[in-house]
């Protein structure tokens, strides 16, 4: 008979070595982005569901989230917090990796919920008709 592919505490165990617990890229700036902004950096708890971004989002900084969303899934968390508080979505390619990385999660059958968004961002997911997906209802924006 083949492998057991049960969900076992050793296979949790295994997903959490190989889960990118802290990763970082930089992004690479684009003809009007600011090269002194921090690089992303993704920060994973695979024990609470919790992904905390910061830095500069662009779309060279697409496989790091990726990475993050992968570990995720391998946790079997039906739902992850997402801080992005110290985000800076630096252009539309970034907006597109956080919105691919809500896609991958909704296929999974996970929620994806991001919190303290900046104005900046909530306007964007507003444009987009995603804020009720991706937004808790009533929080501000940061201060």
């Amino acid at each position: 008979m083949g492998a057991d592919r049960a969900d076992t505490p050793a296979r949790r165990q295994a997903a959490r070595r190989r889960a990118v617990a802290v990763a970082a890229a930089s992004a690479r700036p684009g003809a009007q982005g600011s090269t002194d902004l921090p690089p992303l950096v993704v920060r994973v708890d695979l024990s609470d569901g919790r992904v905390t971004l910061t830095g500069r989002l662009a779309g060279g900084g697409a496989h790091v989230l990726q990475e993050a969303v992968s570990a995720m899934l391998r946790a079997g968390r039906t739902s992850w917090d997402v801080d992005v508080a110290g985000l800076d979505v630096a252009d539309d390619d970034g907006l597109r990796v956080l919105v691919g990385a809500y896609r991958r999660a909704v296929r999974h059958g996970r929620r994806l919920t991001l919190h303290r968004a900046s104005a900046q961002l909530q306007g964007a997911l507003g444009r987009l008709r995603l804020e009720r997906h991706l937004l808790p209802a009533g929080e501000e924006p940061p201060g």
